[in-house]
């Protein structure tokens, strides 16, 4: 009878093992998120600190991504496609890791206006990388058709995960998104009513690319992020840089030189590269830059109204989108105040050469003129007669170096955005 017992006691302890085994492991990925090892890009468990140590077609692990049935979060891996400049890295996902739409409609759009677009580089972004993570990204976007092409079809096939088909993606044929739109076609309903749609090309599950692809709001497709890593140590502990040597303090600088801080999309692919600014004030500790370049193109308020420089909608987006979308964290708290615009008397102040304006080539795909750049400043809007009508304007730069200060109708659209901000560098551990 004590045998029994003894067994039957020991076979109750056993069962509680087994029960608070599922309970450590999955506290064991929360736990590590707070390890700054995730930063790290791997091979074979094995630090990767230099693109000179990998080769196409290596696989590799960077960051983290629900895979199972169940959402667990797994190391993501990558191929090596191709390397980009200075020790940076190309990488396509293994496997299709969701299912999306290219976008929510099947109106023609470019593929930085997509709705797939907005959410690689925040809900995927987020939930994918840390922040140290996030700070050696360069890009996140998909693999052009030409991309896709240079790929050996073996790379081009690819599987979904459980995760992906849980979500909508098909568990026996995985089509996978392009960044690149497709054809339009043309459709006649019932009543004889002409329909276009607009496609967006794919890679289909035996390999082969369909360039003319499927419409644009079709579910099922899936999704291989390409993303650029920068392999270069350290970045976030030396954010600014003049020739790439780490600026350190005021004493590194001189009015009107250039440096880079943050990150975003200027290429017509989406392809995030370091911002250049110019330096225009400095006081203290504190340096003023203003964008070289007109970053994006945007309204200076969505609606015709009486508003304060603070109230627009452009100021909404450079501290709510733009600040976000170029600064890492570490960047953010670098920030002494609000991203903002410059004003009529600190555009004066401006040498001509830098009161001109280039437009990046994403500027251009939103809408900016290549041959007119004009863009906006900061001051409060006022009301001018047009015609008898009273139109509510703000202040811009023209082409010609002209300050135009009665200003354009705030809703008008085609005008370049020229990000300003101040740097504190009394913040740099």
């Amino acid at each position: 009878m004590r045998r029994i017992i003894a067994m039957f006691l020991i076979l109750l302890l056993c069962a509680g093992f087994i029960g608070a085994a599922p309970r450590q492991e999955a506290a064991g990925p929360a736990a590590s998120q707070t390890d700054v090892s995730l930063a790290s890009l791997k091979r074979n468990g094995t630090e990767v600190t230099s693109a000179s140590s990998l080769s196409l077609y290596d696989v590799v692990t960077f960051g983290k991504y629900p895979q199972s049935a169940y959402g667990q979060s797994a190391d993501i891996e990558w191929i090596v496609v191709g390397f980009d400049g200075d020790n940076r890295v190309k990488l396509l996902s293994r496997y299709c890791l969701d299912m999306r739409q290219y976008n929510s409609d099947e109106l023609k759009v470019s593929w930085t206006s997509t709705s797939l677009y907005a959410w690689l580089n925040s809900a995927f972004k987020s939930a994918a990388f840390s922040s140290e993570e996030q700070s050696r990204l360069a890009c996140i976007t998909l693999p052009t058709v030409e991309e896709a092409q240079n790929l050996p079809i073996s790379y081009r096939r690819a599987i979904n995960t459980a995760y992906a088909i849980g979500h909508g993606a098909d568990s026996l044929n995985c089509i996978w998104w392009l960044s690149d739109r497709g054809e339009r076609v043309e459709r006649v309903d019932l009543t004889g009513d002409k329909h276009y749609y607009y496609c967006a090309s794919v890679v289909q599950g035996n390999g082969e690319i369909l360039a003319a692809g499927f419409q644009a709001n079709f579910n099922g497709k899936s999704v291989r992020p390409l993303i650029t890593v920068d392999l270069n140590a350290n970045r976030a502990s030396s954010p600014i840089q003049r020739r790439g040597a780490a600026i350190r303090s005021v004493f590194d600088l001189s009015l009107y030189d250039t440096v880079t801080f943050g990150k975003y999309t200027q290429s017509l692919y989406g392809d995030a590269s370091e911002i250049e600014w110019i330096v225009a004030g400095i006081e203290g500790n504190k340096v003023k830059l203003i964008a070289k370049y007109g970053l994006d193109s945007k309204r200076y308020n969505e609606t015709h109204s009486m508003i304060t420089w603070q109230t627009s909608t452009l100021y909404s987006w450079l501290n709510n989108t733009f600040m976000y979308t170029a600064f890492s964290s570490e960047e953010r708290n670098l920030l002494a105040g609000d991203v903002s615009l410059p004003n009529v008397y600190e555009a004066r102040m401006l040498p001509r050469p830098y009161q001109i304006c280039t437009p990046t080539a994403y500027a251009i795909a939103n809408g900016v003129s290549k041959n007119y750049c004009i863009w906006w400043l900061s001051d409060p809007t006022q009301m001018v007669n047009v015609n008898g009508n009273a139109v509510w304007c703000a202040s811009g730069m023209l082409e010609n170096y002209d300050i135009f200060e009665a200003g354009y109708m705030i809703t008008l659209a085609g005008k370049a955005v020229r990000p300003m901000v101040t740097v504190d560098l009394s913040k740099l551990s």
